[in-house]
């Protein structure tokens, strides 16, 4: 493959939602030039239709309500998890999960992110489950307004078609915009931040058993175009015959209550409504917020 390239930057990152957005900012953060490609017309991924929870330990939230929580306990309750789904663990990930959360939550607040909590979910032995505010828009909202305040170079309705190989490492990708195509040479690296295969139907049907496979996805645009690009380079899905399915909400009464804008003071005041107001009349209206997707059953 030839090495001339139509542009040069440091880091690529392949995906507009939660996770890609993020290693944008961190990227740019230690001064280097991003790109994001989102394929889609707007950021969100999966991301935007979460329900938007966040379990951690010694957060802001628990310290303030004067609940004393380890991370050793967190690690051993999510084992748990795993034991009522039958899904396969993963001790090293846990861990590193664990140990990372909790940052990782007072980064998202340092972004802008507002959170109520926490709450108690079964089986965790203490309050840990935290709620963004309105909903999980908030989190493409707040950090795609980060990354374009530091410079992060986002660019919608990109779609890679192929990744760039050199010396036996990915250089670049290949995309296509609006009916043009473009290579971009990464020095750094390139992120795949790009989703899951629930959006295509022929990843469904090899993958997953039948009558998994004939269901709805949550997000339709989280085609599997990561997994193939590296699938081409040798690379092997792991634990791709796993699914997780059932319903966790009602659907929403209206659409306005998924509109409701992620602003600082109205998120603050949610969450001091949620705090001080009688939880009989709040309920039925704050479950309408953060309301996401009605998930499909088996």
């Amino acid at each position: 493959m030839s090495t001339q390239f139509d542009e040069v930057v440091d880091v690529i990152v392949v995906g507009g939602g939660g996770s890609g957005l993020a290693a944008a900012i961190e990227a740019r953060s230690l001064g280097r030039s991003v790109v994001l490609l989102e394929k889609n017309p707007k950021l969100g991924g999966s991301t935007a239709w979460s329900v938007g929870s966040i379990s951690a330990t010694n957060t802001p939230h628990q310290l303030r309500q004067g609940i004393l929580d380890s991370a050793d306990d967190h690690f051993h309750d999510l084992g748990l998890f795993c034991q009522k789904t039958g899904l396969p663990d993963n001790l090293a990930l846990r861990r590193i999960l664990i140990d990372n959360v909790t940052d990782t939550f007072r980064w998202l607040e340092s972004m802008g992110v507002v959170f109520h909590g926490p709450l108690l979910q079964p089986p965790h032995r203490k309050p840990r489950m935290h709620n963004v505010l309105p909903n999980s828009r908030a989190y493409i909202y707040h950090l795609g307004r980060r990354a374009r305040s530091i410079g992060v170079d986002i660019r919608t309705g990109w779609r890679i078609t192929d990744l760039c190989c050199e010396d036996g490492r990915v250089s670049g990708v290949i995309a296509e915009a609006h009916g043009a195509s473009c290579r971009i040479v990464a020095r750094g690296g390139v992120i795949l931040a790009s989703g899951d295969f629930a959006g295509s139907a022929a990843m469904r049907s090899d993958y997953l058993p039948q009558r998994v496979a004939q269901a709805k996805p949550i997000n339709p645009t989280n085609t599997g175009d990561g997994h193939r690009l590296v699938e081409k380079l040798g690379g092997r899905v792991l634990n791709r015959q796993h699914h997780l399915a059932g319903v966790r909400f009602d659907p929403p009464p209206s659409k306005w209550v998924l509109n409701v804008p992620p602003w600082g003071w109205l998120t603050r005041f949610i969450s001091w409504s949620l705090d001080h107001m009688p939880q009989q009349l709040l309920r039925p209206f704050v479950m309408s917020f953060l309301t996401t997707v009605l998930q499909s059953s088996p």
